[in-house]
């Protein structure tokens, strides 16, 4: 039986000196609305739609465990309207990586663009991290910020910049990488040794068995580990018939 509505109650004066009390926020009212707290019951989340994740996502109220599976999920089911309340993310050092995971799997260029932005800005671990899910999208565009990278002061973002350099595997993406050689920067060979062998399989998969020999021998040439030499000398005997 429906209930009778019930009378206006007049708004209860605030004691002096005692500020109103604050509405929740969206975010904290949806975590109260769930049947179980979010930590306990999460799944929820897996129920609503991309457009009120990403009013949620927004919301300051949000806690950062509800934010983070907010990313787990729209890594499944977000679109180019997510990518800039994702991308905002990049920053905080409790959401960064589950924004990287989110933007590694929207399928949108829109993503590249946001990941390649942060990498203008950040600096020290959250930019390594944004460093390698460009090279996880293999974004083509990036080789010239990345091969800036390559110089950075810091070892692990000039190594992260290495590795995204050889998941890429363009013919621009080898020549930053033997230019990088060149330098003999001691604490990035070993990076750049492995990323070489990375992108000259890349090569080899696209057809450029003459580049990815001349950036194979430039690695031997820089006097690899034994087990890298081993592998490049593997691999250059096995393109010796196709690179002519």
């Amino acid at each position: 039986m429906p209930q009778t509505p019930s009378a206006p109650q007049t708004a209860t004066a605030q004691p002096s000196g005692q500020a109103p009390a604050q509405r929740p926020t969206l975010g904290q009212q949806a975590v109260q609305a769930m049947p179980h707290p979010a930590e306990e019951k999460w799944r929820e989340i897996w129920s609503l739609q991309p457009s009120t994740l990403l009013v949620l996502l927004k919301d300051p109220g949000a806690s950062v465990f509800l934010k983070a599976k907010i990313c787990q999920r729209l890594a499944e089911v977000g679109g180019k309207e997510a990518v800039a309340a994702v991308a905002a993310l990049l920053e905080n050092p409790q959401l960064s990586t589950y924004a990287r995971f989110t933007l590694e799997a929207v399928p949108d260029p829109s993503a590249d663009a946001a990941l390649r932005e942060a990498a203008r800005k950040l600096q020290g671990t959250l930019l390594a991290g944004v460093l390698n899910s460009i090279g996880v999208r293999r974004d083509a565009a990036a080789v010239p910020l990345l091969a800036q990278r390559l110089q950075d002061s810091d070892a692990t973002v000039a190594q992260a910049a290495a590795a995204a350099l050889g998941q890429i595997g363009t013919e621009q993406a080898a020549r930053s990488l033997m230019d990088a050689l060149q330098r003999r920067r001691a604490e990035l060979r070993p990076a750049l040794h492995d990323a070489a062998l990375v992108c000259g399989e890349r090569l080899e998969k696209a057809g450029r068995a003459s580049q990815a020999r001349t950036l194979y021998e430039a690695v031997l040439g820089d006097q690899p580990a034994p087990a890298v030499a081993s592998v490049i000398d593997r691999r250059l005997g096995e393109l010796r018939p196709k690179a002519g």
